[in-house]
């Protein structure tokens, strides 16, 4: 890196840093509307390819931390307006 690049490169960390709290909130949410059935598929799935990438460390750490973040974060629900009741006088 030379001193007219480092600027630039320090520019585009600020933007990443800008956007990985939106990120994370983003797979958060998605993380929460996930089934644990889909959730388990999802981790075999990715056991084989990082199996295949010899990433076997990483992986046991995104499960783990992607099963915690699940089972602490729970999906957002709209709140929906009560149904009114008829009233037998009527």
């Amino acid at each position: 890196m030379t001193r007219g690049t480092t600027p630039s490169a320090l520019d585009d960390l600020r933007a990443l840093g800008r956007k990985i709290p939106v990120y994370w909130r983003q797979y958060l949410d998605w993380l929460a509307d996930v089934g644990w059935g889909r959730f388990a598929l999802l981790s075999l799935l990715a056991i084989l390819v990082c199996g295949l990438l010899l990433l076997p460390g990483l992986l046991i750490w995104l499960i783990l931390g992607s099963a915690a973040a699940k089972f602490f974060v729970r999906p957002r629900r709209l709140a929906l307006p009560a149904p009114e009741k008829e009233s037998a006088h009527e």
